[in-house]
């Protein structure tokens, strides 16, 4: 049961996590604001995508690898922004996000 709760929140931070980011990549680089359907693109492939590193069981590192690359990915796909550009604000943001779960934690 608690193995459960905790994969559910990891899938749910996760969503949150990459939607945040979109949201600030929208911000930053000026992109096009995505529509509904793309939005639930982004968050099912970042749901799945956690789904799978969780029940690889990788470490913290390869799943802020795997979120940063997935929100460059969408960034460029739906969002019309640079490729580069919104994987330098993905890799910048996801760094914060970790630092400040560090930081939290101890």
């Amino acid at each position: 049961m608690t193995e459960g709760f905790l994969f559910g929140s990891q899938i749910a931070a996760a969503g949150v996590r990459v939607l945040l980011g979109l949201v600030l990549a929208v911000r930053l680089l000026s992109a096009e604001k995505p529509d509904g359907k793309r939005m639930i693109a982004v968050l099912a492939g970042a749901a799945g995508l956690t789904a799978l590193l969780s029940a690889a069981g990788v470490s913290d590192f390869y799943h802020m690898i795997a979120e940063t690359a997935w929100m460059a990915v969408c960034a460029s796909r739906f969002l019309g922004a640079d490729f580069r550009m919104s994987l330098f604000v993905g890799i910048f943001y996801e760094l914060a996000v970790f630092f400040l779960q560090f930081l939290s934690a101890a």
